[in-house]
């Protein structure tokens, strides 16, 4: 029974066009309704004006526009950025508590009821910063919810993942969990499926094989496919084939060999089981619906969304399941036309209808 699950929209979807001015908070909400989304999700700092102190006055406006096409508060994201403020040393513990508090209230008054925190690199430890809030959580009835985000292992005995679950074992808390980010379920690279979606030139493909089975260096090899007319996923290949890190990428990057860049060499090919989110089920509490490319036949081409959707039914998932977009990331301050953010959250949206078996 998928009844329970929502379908929203992060308005980190639409990045783009907001920093260009193209559409303001009013016109991101009033698309999601003519969607049919329900949820929406915003990040703190660049939706609220005067942040973290909106005035009253904005705030009731805040719930007029929620209430005018008919959308629900579902996760406030947030950053307890610990470098913040240029500084040389993170901050201290107390500090991040304080922040984060800051945080929490500001959801509260905004009709949040869970709050998506980041606290360093992925790769780090959990920290103490979630034992310490949640007296405070539980007191604003807010949930706090660091995310699932690729490369992390979905493993309960991850380190990640283990730590968060020992915290609530130890407190019994209801009020700390996780946001999922789908990003984290990657499909395995597919020669065969980045040509057949047009990431990848069959001919540059070929090339590029004949080319290291021959031992030819990969300068060589990156100088003849310049003049091939190449495309992101042509320079990814050769990435992959040679081994490379690629440049740019960062924690927050696609998989490699997805049109959009690279994480790097080190987790090239990381992969999850969707079946390990099963036994996260009952405390995940938001689901980013991170994608990178939708096709106009409503695929994306880079992410196990069958999987997904599958173990998250099976699971009895009750929350939202919000539309993450970032194929525009790797587009930014290039001369191209951007890619029309709103026409991917639109084919995403069926595609998770689709899934759901709503026609």
């Amino acid at each position: 029974d998928n009844r329970n699950i929502m379908l929203g929209v992060s308005l980190y979807s639409y990045q783009h066009a907001f920093y260009t001015g193209e559409m303001t908070l009013e016109d991101s909400l009033a698309e999601l309704n003519s969607i049919g989304a329900q949820g929406v999700q915003i990040i703190d700092e660049i939706s609220v004006p005067n942040f973290p102190n909106p005035s009253e006055q904005w705030v009731d406006h805040w719930f007029e526009m929620c209430d005018r096409y008919k959308l629900t508060p579902t996760n406030m994201d947030s950053f307890v950025d610990i470098y913040w403020g240029w500084r040389h040393k993170p901050m201290e513990l107390q500090e991040q508590v304080e922040t984060l508090t800051t945080r929490l209230k500001l959801a509260k008054r905004l009709g949040f009821t869970v709050v998506r925190p980041t606290s360093g690199s992925v790769s780090e430890p959990v920290g103490q910063l979630f034992e310490k809030i949640i007296p405070i959580a539980e007191a604003l009835n807010v949930r706090v919810t660091p995310e699932l985000h690729a490369p992390i292992p979905l493993q309960t005995n991850g380190a990640f993942v283990g730590a968060i679950l020992e915290t609530i074992h130890k407190t019994g808390t209801k009020h700390l969990g996780f946001t999922l980010d789908l990003g984290d379920l990657p499909l395995p690279f597919s020669r065969e499926r980045s040509i057949k979606y047009g990431e990848l030139s069959e001919e540059i493909a070929t090339y590029v094989d004949k080319a290291k089975a021959k031992g030819i260096a990969v300068e060589d090899v990156q100088a003849k496919v310049k003049n091939m007319n190449p495309k992101q996923g042509d320079w990814n290949y050769i990435s992959r084939i040679y081994g490379l890190r690629s440049p740019g990428g960062g924690m927050g990057a696609p998989p490699q060999g997805t049109p959009q860049g690279g994480m790097g060499g080190m987790m090239m090919d990381f992969q999850n089981d969707p079946k390990d989110v099963l036994p996260l089920i009952p405390y995940i509490y938001n689901v980013h619906g991170k994608f990178y490319k939708m096709t106009e036949d409503l695929v994306e081409t880079t992410l196990n969304y069958e999987g997904a959707f599958k173990v998250l039914v099976e699971g009895g998932y009750k929350g939202s399941i919000d539309s993450e977009y970032e194929g525009q990331r790797y587009l930014q301050n290039q001369w191209c036309e951007p890619i029309n953010e709103v026409e991917q959250v639109r084919r995403h949206h069926l595609m998770m209808r689709r899934l759901l078996g709503r026609a």
